[in-house]
């Protein structure tokens, strides 16, 4: 965030890192949004269940079942420990994150088989989250870089799991 009151002289007031690629920003009044968008790499816990692979030879659909179940539950700890360190949440808690559950009925396709995934990685392929900064808010209270390089700006952090790793973004003069 730059000081532009003085267009010959720009100063540099802070700086924030942003998670995942950024893919917007938009100015609606004293505050700075930026969307960033990251990819959730879901193979490592879906590949491990797929039919064909070796130690489900041989087992029947129940047995598959129970085994499948098994190794999912053993990894899902693990992939979601790693998925939080991975997202660096320290400033954000779950409150300021919409539930998968809430879009994502999970049906099963019509004719009655597999849940119908839309994309490749099913109902979890990216994480949207929106960064915003209050422009006008004192930055003199804002905490040093981890590098010594300058302030971090204080920001307010949101997110969203998404079926897709793809984002648009619509903002008006009030609202983003």
């Amino acid at each position: 965030l730059y000081d532009i009151s003085d267009p010959t002289n720009l100063v540099l007031v802070g700086t924030r890192n942003l998670q995942g690629s950024y893919r917007e920003g938009r100015r609606i009044n004293e505050h700075a949004h930026f969307v960033s968008i990251t990819n959730v790499n879901t193979g490592s816990i879906t590949r491990p269940l797929y039919r064909w692979r070796s130690e489900y030879n041989g087992l029947n659909d129940t047995e598959y079942i129970a085994k499948a179940t098994e190794i999912a539950t053993d990894a899902t700890e693990y992939f979601v420990d790693r998925l939080v360190e991975e997202m660096d949440l320290k400033e954000l808690d779950c409150a300021n994150m919409a539930r998968i559950s809430m879009m994502e009925t999970g049906n099963r396709t019509e004719d009655g088989g597999d849940v119908d995934t839309s994309y490749a990685g099913g109902i979890i392929n990216g994480y949207a989250q929106v960064t915003t900064v209050d422009m006008q808010d004192d930055h003199g209270s804002s905490t040093s870089d981890n590098d010594g390089t300058g302030t971090t700006l204080l920001a307010h952090v949101s997110g969203i799991f998404l079926r897709t790793s793809w984002v648009e973004v619509y903002a008006s003069k009030t609202m983003l």
